[in-house]
């Protein structure tokens, strides 16, 4: 009982773990791509780090998006 318990978590865990790390390594990538252009916007002060997390998600959901779509 308590071996089966423990594959299942590791079976659950492993792919979740592996998920998370590969999502943050597609969201550094995308905040480095996004950051010079967010950068050239007019507003330095407290939003500007902010804008650029904030385009940098909304660029990997878009992309989530669109990859779901075309997979239909």
């Amino acid at each position: 009982m308590i071996k089966s318990t423990l594959y299942g978590g590791i079976f659950f865990l492993l792919p979740f773990g592996i998920m998370l790390m590969a999502l943050a390594k597609v969201y550094e990538v995308s905040r480095s791509v996004v950051e010079p252009t967010v950068n050239r916007l007019p507003f330095k002060d407290v939003p500007g780090p902010a804008v650029a997390d904030l385009v940098a998600i909304a660029t990997l959901v878009l992309l989530c998006l669109l990859g779901g779509r075309a997979m239909r």
